[in-house]
């Protein structure tokens, strides 16, 4: 199972629009840690893997802290129309567009 995959499975929005989004298992923080080591061909320099560790587990805590919020910046009614998954893909477009590819 790949990032985007482990995000999507990992959220869903209820009947009355809450986002729900658990923050990730210690096997799934594990398994984004492998691919984001196998993914990023750059040089780490003088990061180490317990680093790289740090920060998916900041990201996923940050993620489950603001949760509410960022759904909250999605208007209604199009916020209870959406899945989590639809939401997770539209956030995780925005982010590879905004750091990835440098908008």
């Amino acid at each position: 199972m790949g990032t985007f995959e482990v995000i999507v499975e990992a959220a869903s929005i209820t009947p009355s629009g809450s986002l729900l989004m658990a923050a990730l298992s210690a096997p799934d923080r594990l398994e984004l840690w492998a691919e984001f080591m196998r993914r990023n061909e750059e040089t780490w320099g003088d990061v180490t893997k317990d680093d790289l560790k740090t920060v998916v587990n900041s990201l996923d805590d940050w993620a489950d802290a603001n949760k509410a919020s960022a759904l909250a910046s999605i208007p209604q009614p199009t916020r209870g129309r959406l899945t989590g998954g639809q939401v997770a893909l539209a956030f995780s477009l925005i982010i590879e567009k905004r750091w990835v590819r440098g908008a």
